[in-house]
């Protein structure tokens, strides 16, 4: 005698127990389950999601065209410095190993993990499935403890969404939601409550109707619902008839259902009904009030039996959005949700660029009301506090805030996906933006300023921004406030990176996380300063961020970040010898023969790898000194000086030639005599006294110059070599001068030093390393 249907249901609701209690005798080779742990996952936890997940067959459709995208793999070197640190992007251990074996059920769990994991926040979800999980355990009389374990699960959740990064989920997620707000608008259910502002959007969120499509996370009592049935849907498609009720979420149940699992779908909005495939439906969507989610799985030859009824309550785990959008074009998109479009919107794009542009050459904006958000406005084009003239020839010497308009310009058509010529002519016309909240316009011009100063705009497309972050930032986190104008100073490199970081973060980010790091990863992505690869100071490009796909990986363990390491551990007694009393002046001798020994690499916690920087100076074994240095440290190094670029001398700037165009310039003091001349030749050389070393033959035994050039300008040479010329920026940090007085300077690679000299000296008090 057949079983009947109902008990086949109750046993297909349950079949994934048994396997649980197995799975630690299916676990694959010791290579593969090395590689899946180093890469972040759990080979246990993987199996486990297979029997779970994994049992509902994919869509062919959505099968090939997901391996397609996903099944290559990508590297990248990262620094010069750190050979054994790469990038990595792409298929990792876990999407390998489903694409490359016989088990459907693990391709199967991956695409249906990257889903999930694409726009729900990866905690609260993981949280969820556990949750979920330990339920239909307990009620089938099974012990929890074959269930998942939280933190293994946190750990598949991240791996499987890094190593599917390439796969957008959003287009998906657009197709299902235009189809919906078409038949809504087309069914006039909304019309008798627009406001003529509403009329500007058809998808505005505060409405119930288009709440439950705009807000995409989904129920709690229908995430379980969807676990325990799915199978038995896919096996009893005649008889399983699944009853949804969601206030949100519906998009990503269709996406689910329908475009992974190729089950067919009906959505009810209230009046209005749209069908997903061509049936049978045995999923139908409702949509509901907030609180009366609910889950009902019938039989169809027995409706009033049904094989399970499930509603929400106030016990349930909360699964919260985290919602991305690619950067390029991401204001285009938040503009959009409010029914900007069009020419309105090129012009939003030009009011936004001409209030950037007003606050760049502003050169200084003024404070925010709170004094404590940074001590004073940034001057973009010399160091704060200067107020010299520089040789003309020479330029003034190019801040490490810099911007240049055309960055700006760039920035702007990237973040509202336009074309230049469009913003250009949009920045000419006198066009006044809709009101809203001001805190809106300073962080879209924050956002803005961060990419102007991002490196390689094309290749940082896709990078996933946080919607939630992005409306939650405030002028705590950017320091500008816009009431009739923008103000505030311009976020310098390091706050530009810290708001990237969050709005990669998101709920994960705290300023202690980020306060040393130099690389943040999260969503398959990384953003890094630009000291890391920068073998001299003056390599350091002005204000440059950089942002790439890919996690941080050492012989296969990834990461999500990368901080200094240790600095101060290690460290040789070092002492100065004092070359000036007031202000006080000393330095370091011997730094010109200083060499970078190692790069050391290790680790912090959980997630994190750590990086410093060994440099070791000294003529012979017993005074050898050690110093170290963090790739983050010199970046705060890096952010307060100056860069001379270049000068119009044709000469090769060799060491040599930098060597002997200072000693031309110097008066030691045991010659020193005055000068009847009054020339500006006679000026310079008059002022430039030796202070290190003090004597012409001294001065044959080391090529270390420390001299003074007039109107307390001092100059430092510690030879053209990278890591002498670290070393002697690190001296300036230990000189304690007032950095507003004393503006530090630095002579580039295409400058001569007799132009540097002439360009600092006599024009008011400097440090400058030649």
């Amino acid at each position: 005698m057949p079983i009947p249907v109902g008990v086949q249901l109750g046993v297909e609701l349950t079949n994934f127990i048994i396997p649980l209690t197995k799975t630690a005798f299916r676990l694959g080779s010791p290579a593969i389950r090395e590689a899946i742990d180093r890469s972040g996952s759990d080979e246990l936890t993987e199996i486990k999601l297979a029997h779970i997940l994994g049992r509902a067959r994919l869509d062919q459709s959505i099968s090939a065209h997901f391996r397609s995208i996903v099944a290559h793999s990508h590297h990248a070197v990262l620094s010069r410095f750190l050979k054994e640190l790469i990038l990595e992007s792409g298929a990792g251990p876990t999407v390998s190993h489903a694409l490359a074996g016989d088990n459907a059920a693990l391709l199967s769990m991956v695409v249906q993990v990257s889903f999930l994991a694409w726009y729900h926040d990866h905690q609260s979800l993981a949280q969820a499935i556990v949750q979920a999980v330990d339920d239909i355990l307990v009620e089938s009389k099974s012990a929890p403890s074959h269930g998942l374990n939280y933190v293994s699960l946190l750990g598949t959740v991240g791996a499987c969404q890094q190593q599917t990064a390439a796969f957008s989920w959003e287009h998906h997620y657009r197709a299902i939601e235009d189809k919906i707000y078409s038949h809504i608008k087309n069914s006039g259910a909304t019309s008798r409550h627009r406001t003529r502002r509403r009329l500007r959007s058809d998808r505005s969120s505060n409405q119930p109707q288009h709440r439950c499509v705009s807000q995409r996370q989904i129920p709690y009592v229908v995430l379980k619902a969807l676990i325990k049935s799915l199978d038995s849907i896919q096996r009893f498609p005649e008889e399983c008839l699944l009853q949804l009720s969601c206030n949100e979420g519906v998009s990503s149940v269709v996406l689910w259902c329908y475009h992974i699992l190729g089950v067919s779908v009906v959505l009810r909005i209230f009046d209005t009904v749209i069908q997903f495939g061509d049936g049978p439906y045995n999923i139908t969507v409702d949509a509901c009030d907030p609180g009366q989610c609910s889950a009902v799985l019938l039989q169809r030859t027995a409706e009033n039996a049904p094989v399970f009824n499930l509603v929400s309550g106030d016990g349930d785990p909360y699964l919260h959005s985290d919602q991305r959008v690619d950067a390029k074009g991401f204001l285009k998109f938040l503009l959009g949700t409010e029914g900007i479009q069009g020419d309105e919107l090129v012009a939003h794009a030009g009011w936004l660029a001409s209030q950037c542009l007003e606050l760049l050459n502003s050169g200084s904006g003024p404070l925010a009301d709170d004094n404590t958000i940074g001590t004073a406005a940034v001057n973009h084009d010399i160091p704060t506090g200067y107020t010299g003239t520089f040789h003309e020839e020479i330029g003034e010497p190019e801040s490490m805030h810099r911007i240049l308009q055309d960055e700006i310009f760039q920035a702007v058509t990237f973040l509202f996906d336009m074309n230049l010529e469009d913003l250009q002519g949009a920045c000419t016309s006198r066009h006044r933006p809709i009101k809203r909240r001001g805190a809106w316009w300073a962080s879209a011009s924050a956002l803005i300023f961060s990419f102007a100063r991002v490196k390689h705009l094309d290749t940082s497309a896709p990078f996933p921004l946080s919607v939630d972050s992005f409306r939650t930032l405030s002028v705590e986190n950017h320091g500008m406030t816009y009431t009739d104008a923008l103000r505030g100073p311009v976020p310098d490199t390091i706050r530009c990176f810290e708001l990237l970081s969050r709005l990669l973060l998101a709920a994960l980010y705290t300023k202690e996380y980020v306060s040393k790091a130099f690389l943040i990863s999260s969503r398959g992505w990384s953003v890094f300063l630009d000291t890391i690869d920068a073998v001299d100071p003056a390599d350091v490009s002005s204000g440059s961020i950089h942002i790439k796909p890919g996690v941080p990986a050492r012989h296969g363990i990834r990461k999500a970040r990368i901080i200094d390491g240790m600095t101060d551990v290690g460290i040789s007694s070092t002492r100065g010898i004092v070359v000036n009393d007031e202000p006080p002046i000393f330095f370091w001798p011997g730094v010109w023969s200083s060499k970078l020994v190692a790069t050391h690499i290790g680790y912090h916690g959980q997630d994190a790898f750590t990086v410093v920087q060994t440099y070791e100076w000294g003529n012979s074994r017993q005074s050898r000194k050690k110093w170290r240095l963090g790739f983050r440290e010199k970046q705060d190094m890096c952010m307060r000086f100056s860069i001379l670029k270049g000068c119009p001398c044709d000469d090769q700037v060799s060491e040599d030639a930098v060597r002997c165009a200072i000693d031309k310039l110097l008066v030691w003091p045991a010659n020193m005599a005055p000068n009847s001349q009054d020339t500006a030749e006679s000026k310079v050389k008059q002022v430039c006294v030796a202070k290190h070393p003090e004597t012409a033959r001294d001065a044959s035994h080391t090529p270390e110059r420390v001299f003074n050039g007039g109107s307390d300008a001092w100059f430092f040479f510690v030879t053209g070599d990278g890591a002498a010329r670290w070393l002697g920026l690190e001296n300036f940090d230990h000189l304690s001068l007032d950095e507003n007085k004393y503006p530090r300077i630095i002579r580039g690679r295409s400058c001569c030093a007799d132009c540097a000299v002439r360009a600092c000296t006599l024009r008011a008090p400097a440090l400058v390393l030649l």
